[in-house]
């Protein structure tokens, strides 16, 4: 029990706050870049509304993703007793 605590701790804080850091920084850059991809592209975007109903079902499943695999994460850690 004690070797499955350890292991967790080692992959929950094995990031540190600079690598945090840079993370968020790059998602803010992708985030522009996806900005300036889209207005290039608005003539395409209004002619096809397809477009715009698939990415924003794939927000939605990524949204899901993210709250199953918190839901998981959290049920391992009250399972194990961290």
């Amino acid at each position: 029990m004690k070797l499955l605590t350890k292991s967790f701790t080692v992959l929950f804080y094995s990031y540190s706050d600079s690598h945090t850091v840079l993370l968020f920084i790059g998602l803010l850059i992708m985030q522009s870049l996806s900005g300036i991809i889209l207005s290039r592209n608005e003539a395409l975007l209004t002619n096809h509304p397809v477009i715009i109903y698939y990415l924003t079902m794939m927000v939605g499943a990524g949204r899901f993703q993210i709250k199953q695999s918190k839901r998981r994460t959290y049920t391992v850690l009250i399972v194990v007793g961290v």
